[in-house]
């Protein structure tokens, strides 16, 4: 059995001045592949011969360059096209919330996705596993025979995800039907500041897609929160579910309809995780507190990646409400930064010594902005 395996990786921040190149991206090639998806020993033990394209990781950063996902897309899509004849399935990590400059449609995976299909046709099992803070569509859905995407924000459970992913692949490839997962569209677009899976109501919808998948006729169930930080006609929340036989594809429908109604019928609980306020009780706070202006530059420098909404509650020196979506700080800010170490060149737009946790990004350690 020959399966072929790869990944892409970009969660892309339009707040982010800096494009994505190459050069910020990890590329992994040869055992170093199936390694980062956390399936090597699955697969051994099925007496899989895995096939590696590219696993290329960008992480959290800016829009990709468009000469960079070319690179990338053209590196797992040739070895599709070499192996196309001799494997079995693929097992894919497609992250879901790139944004590639100048591509049409934006969305690296869909376009990866895309062309695959185009490349092995519309039987071949593939299995996708994705991060719930990207955004799907029907096609994309539907193009995989498999879909996993993690439960838990923070993902504590990745490397569940993909293994179990892996299980399903390899079932299918043992006992072949012909069945994809099947997709509904969810009318929310929040953050991962709300969705916390620790906390409710993402709880309440864990619970769900667990009870969901004790029905011999669903094999898996996954709940994808979306991905705000770029503009995209696939941004939002979506309910997918992969059904056990053809016979069963109506009924796993029937089931993402089900969750999708139940996340938007509890949608008024989604809020603000951790030490923070809803934003008019943050304002109103403030405003009793003194807020603490910072110095402001005169060309005020592009956001980091840092989200007020994540764990703060902000006023503006103005007490502008407007003003609660980003802080900004100059660039070359080290992880060490504190804000009284702050030079003059650098701009907090609102903070309040009371009501704000300012949270710095790893990024700053090896990224400008």
């Amino acid at each position: 059995m020959n399966i072929l395996v790869g990944g892409f990786v970009a969660e892309s921040n339009a707040a982010v001045k800096k494009l994505c190149g190459i050069e910020d991206f990890m590329m992994k090639t040869g055992d170093d592949v199936i390694t980062s998806l956390y399936v090597k020993d699955i697969f051994e033990e099925a007496n899989v011969t895995v096939i590696p394209s590219l696993y290329a990781d960008g992480r959290g950063g800016g829009i990709v360059c468009k000469d960079a996902f070319d690179t990338i897309a053209k590196s797992i899509l040739d070895t599709v096209r070499a192996y196309k004849y001799e494997i079995d399935g693929m097992f894919l990590f497609l992250h879901g919330a790139s944004h590639i400059l100048n591509l049409d449609g934006g969305s690296g995976e869909h376009y990866i996705m895309h062309e695959i299909r185009k490349i092995v046709g519309k039987h071949l099992p593939v299995a996708m596993v994705t991060d719930p803070h990207g955004n799907s569509s029907k096609e994309l859905v539907e193009n995989c025979t498999i879909v996993r995407s993690f439960r838990e924000s923070p993902h504590t459970d990745r490397a569940d995800a993909h293994r179990v992913a892996a299980k399903l692949l390899l079932e299918v490839l043992t006992n072949r039907r012909d069945i994809h997962a099947v997709y509904t569209k969810v009318p929310i677009i929040l953050g991962g500041e709300r969705t916390v899976s620790k906390d409710q109501p993402m709880m309440k919808i864990n619970a769900l897609l667990n009870e969901i998948e004790q029905d011999p006729r669903i094999l898996s169930c996954s709940y994808q929160i979306g991905y705000v930080r770029h503009d995209s006609d696939k941004a939002g929340a979506s309910a997918i579910v992969v059904p056990n036989s053809r016979a069963d594809m109506a009924y796993a429908q029937q089931q993402a309809d089900r969750i999708a109604e139940f996340a938007f019928s509890i949608r008024r609980e989604f809020h603000f995780h951790g030490n923070a306020q809803e934003p008019d009780v943050a304002v109103a706070t403030a405003e009793l507190t003194n807020p603490v202006p910072y110095p402001r530059a005169a060309a005020v420098p592009t956001a980091i990646d840092v989200f007020i909404a994540a764990s703060c509650a902000v006023i503006s020196p103005l007490k502008t409400p407007r003003t609660l979506s980003t802080v900004v700080i100059a660039p070359t800010i080290t992880a060490d930064a504190t804000p009284s170490r702050l030079p003059a060149s650098c701009a907090i737009l609102a903070f309040n010594e009371a009501a704000c946790l300012l949270v710095i990004s790893a990024f700053a350690r090896s990224r400008q902005y």
